[in-house]
């Protein structure tokens, strides 16, 4: 289902920056402080995708609001932005002060005003309505003073229609105001509203229905001084006003009428459950997902009577799925506890619906993470239950299966998950259940990453390929764009892969500066394996830029394949060398780091360190290591870093159980590591095998140029070189001009000091 959200988001963008602006165009936002949620992430989103743009973004907000989490999240993400500037605005000044009152021709005193007021425009303002109402009279030394003085002259029935006018809002509805008011006539009530008017408590409005409040601060202040029963009873009046007058349609509509009742009599407690929940449905349909949460959260806070109900489940599943569509990392709290009163209602379809909201989606995929235990019990007594009830063979036990595959990622048993999402494969299909097959390939392309499934990942990202181009959609998920384009990448489409990480808008990215970044790296990743890495210097110190992780239990260095893969190719590898002892803590945690520091070591010149490090390995050692999704990258690791230092041991070993997957990509997310033969060829070198090295470097040319590797592409051409000097004791000129070519036209500058060295190498030989 397309998530209007995106399409929202696109065409609010298209309209402010859009081809039909002709010139630089300024948005106002006024108030910034009473921004909904969903409106402050539009916001936050304006400000990141709009910054090349020619659009100017003024905002207000009042200082004592910056303590609200929202608006500081809205600033935080504004303050990022090219051309920032903040602005204090204080109180008028004295000079300002002196000419307002000589226009007002006012014999007041300015400094004893500016003492009085600290210059505050409003209280200024009132001040001088007072003394022209009354000279010599008392004078206020606070808007609530202000506001006590005027208000004593009103008469009861204006006194009334000002309260119901603040607990209505700043801006008031005619309309609703009549309906909500208790004056009897419509003739009272135009004139109390005519003395409203009088004395500026009130002000026109753009039409001829609406009136306004003076100032938000007099709103505020009327409000805090009614008393609260009378306030409960008007925020009622005012609640049945809008349903009574039809106003109880749209998202907006249904979100004032949940906040009156929800600040009404305990007798519409019922009544503000209600109209928070169509509320938070309304909000939810648009994908306005952080006001749904609001109004979930309030019409489970009101719903009468307390306690299990199935209706007091699906809130609570309703705004599981809202938290998470926004980002909340409560959602999964809240989903847990909708498994367990699903549970104790004995409810089955609440209860696989509650688990099935729990995904694991955006930047979480792509974290090491270990398989949560209460998430494994309820996936799994959701199974049962589906089995008990007479439906294993459904949709909802194939979505079951994926996502518990995916809890399931980052453990050793990939036939257990190969066996799952095979299964739910069968059964979305049987079923013909289009997204619950998509969602089961797409798993596949993930959590399949190990080389025992290299043929069912092809088979997988084939089909997968074919029902996207058939699909209706008009905007891409990012971790699915993500998965596909690095799966894509691996087999060597890497035009297919550009083209799926294209389709990702901005709009699609909004709200989700973990995706965005994983997005950036994605796109980095291609680049690198592209050869174009000059440009994927570019980005880099933007990917050194972690956000903070979403979901991961191991999520230190998340850069560091990023760094691995380009500064293997250009620059060298020092950061990894720097980060010696700090990477050595997690040698067991992740198999890839020893070989990778032994690599960087050798790399800046220290070579015996290097040794040293590889020299830990042994048959059982390397036999030890788990069999998950890291594994064949560690093995290649550990193969290049041998070969480097010179471990024939360690070669001989790696050798032996890289051999079955020769033909495969190492996908080094999010990028590649060149392909298998090319690691067998090295380690082959290593322990003296010279045509076997060659037969395996032959082999890895085909393949790199057949998958477009163009940077491993260069490092076959410096591996043929030692090949050859090991075969004849020389190099050959003509093949060294084209390895230097090779190197610099794709700025391979890692690649070229290492052919650099070794024809330094023979050079000194020969002498």
């Amino acid at each position: 289902m397309d998530d209007d959200r995106t399409g929202a988001s696109d065409a609010v963008q298209r309209w402010l920056v859009g081809p039909a602006r002709q010139a630089p165009t300024l948005l106002v936002i006024d108030d910034l402080q009473w921004a909904s949620g969903t409106t402050a992430a539009l916001v936050r989103h304006l400000a990141r995708s709009t910054q090349n743009d020619r659009l100017c973004i003024l905002a207000t907000m009042r200082d004592e609001n910056l303590v609200y989490p929202e608006l500081q999240a809205t600033l935080d993400v504004i303050r990022l932005s090219a051309g920032f500037r903040e602005i204090t605005l204080g109180g008028l000044s004295l000079a300002a002060v002196h000419d307002l009152l000589r226009e007002q021709n006012s014999t007041l005193d300015p400094e004893a005003i500016v003492a009085r007021t600290g210059g505050s425009a409003l209280l200024v303002a009132t001040v001088i309505a007072a003394h022209e109402r009354e000279p010599g009279g008392s004078l206020p030394f606070t808007v609530t003073d202000a506001v006590r003085l005027a208000s004593r002259e009103l008469s009861c029935d204006a006194v009334t229609l000002l309260e119901l006018c603040a607990v209505t809002g700043v801006t008031v509805s005619r309309p609703l105001l009549r309906a909500a008011s208790t004056i009897p006539s419509d003739l009272r009530f135009a004139e109390t509203l005519d003395e409203l008017l009088a004395v500026n408590f009130l002000v026109a409005g753009d039409t001829d229905d609406e009136l306004v409040m003076r100032h938000a601060l007099v709103q505020s202040t009327l409000y805090d001084a009614i008393p609260g029963a009378r306030r409960a009873q008007m925020h009622s009046d005012v609640a049945r006003a809008l349903v009574d007058l039809g106003a109880d349609t749209t998202a907006d509509e249904l979100a004032r009428i949940a906040y009156h009742f929800g600040r009404a009599l305990d007798s519409d407690r019922s009544e503000a459950a209600l109209y928070a929940r169509r509320a938070g449905d309304a909000a939810y349909a648009v994908s306005a997902y952080e006001d749904a949460v609001v109004g979930y959260r309030t019409a489970l806070r009101k719903m009468v009577p307390h306690g299990d109900s199935r209706e007091r489940c699906r809130l609570l599943i309703d705004l599981g799925r809202a938290q998470r569509k926004c980002i909340d990392r409560s959602y999964r709290a809240t989903l847990f506890d909708a498994i367990a009163m699903a549970r104790r209602l004995g409810d089955v379809d609440l209860q696989v619906d509650a688990t099935l909201a729990d995904t694991i989606s955006g930047a979480g995929l792509f974290q090491m993470f270990d398989p949560l235990p209460e998430r494994l019990d309820s996936l799994h007594d959701a199974l049962h239950v589906l089995e008990d009830s007479g439906r294993s063979n459904s949709a909802a036990t194939a979505k079951v299966l994926v996502l518990l595959a995916m809890e399931l990622s980052w453990t050793d048993d990939w036939k257990e998950r190969r066996d799952l999402l095979e299964q739910a494969v069968t059964l979305a299909h049987s079923v013909g259940d289009r997204s619950a097959l998509e969602s089961a390939l797409r798993a596949m392309l993930w959590c399949l990453l190990v080389p025992q499934c290299w043929d069912l990942r092809q088979e997988a990202m084939t089909r997968l390929v074919e029902l996207e181009s058939t699909s209706s959609r008009r905007h891409r998920d990012p971790s699915a764009a993500t998965i596909l384009a690095r799966t894509q990448q691996a087999f060597g489409d890497l035009g297919g892969a550009d083209s799926t990480l294209a389709a990702v808008t901005r709009a699609d990215l909004a709200g989700d500066p973990e995706m965005t970044w994983a997005m950036v790296c994605s796109k980095f990743g291609v680049d690198v394996s592209a050869g174009r890495l000059v440009r994927a210097e570019t980005v880099l110190a933007r990917i050194c830029e972690t956000p903070d992780a979403a979901l991961g239990s191991h999520t230190y260095g998340r850069e560091h394949t990023s760094i691995l893969t380009l500064r293997t190719m250009r620059g060298d590898l020092r950061h990894f060398a720097d980060r010696r002892d700090e990477m050595a803590t997690m040698f067991d945690l992740i198999p890839a780091f020893r070989p990778v520091v032994a690599s960087s070591l050798a790399d800046v010149g220290r070579m015996d360190e290097a040794r040293e490090l590889m020299d830990w390995y042994d048959e059982q050692r390397l036999a030890a290591i788990a069999p998950d999704m890291l594994w064949l990258m560690s093995m290649t690791f550990i193969a290049r870093a041998g070969a480097t230092v010179g471990n024939t041991l360690v070669c001989t070993d790696v050798y032996e159980r890289l051999l079955p997957y020769a033909e495969q990509t190492v996908s080094v997310a999010p990028s590649v590591f060149g392909v298998v033969h090319h690691h067998l060829a090295d380690a082959s070198l290593a322990t003296g095998h010279v045509e076997r090295a060659g037969r395996h470097l032959h082999a890895a040319r085909r393949l790199h140029v057949a998958r477009g590797f163009e940077g491993w592409s260069a490092e076959d051409a410096y591996l043929g070189l030692r090949i050859e000097h090991a075969r004849t004791g020389r190099l050959a000129a003509r093949a060294l001009a084209s390895a230097r070519t090779r190197a610099d036209v794709i700025g391979a500058s890692a690649v070229r000091r290492r052919i650099d060295a070794v024809a330094a190498l023979v050079e000194n030989s020969e002498r």
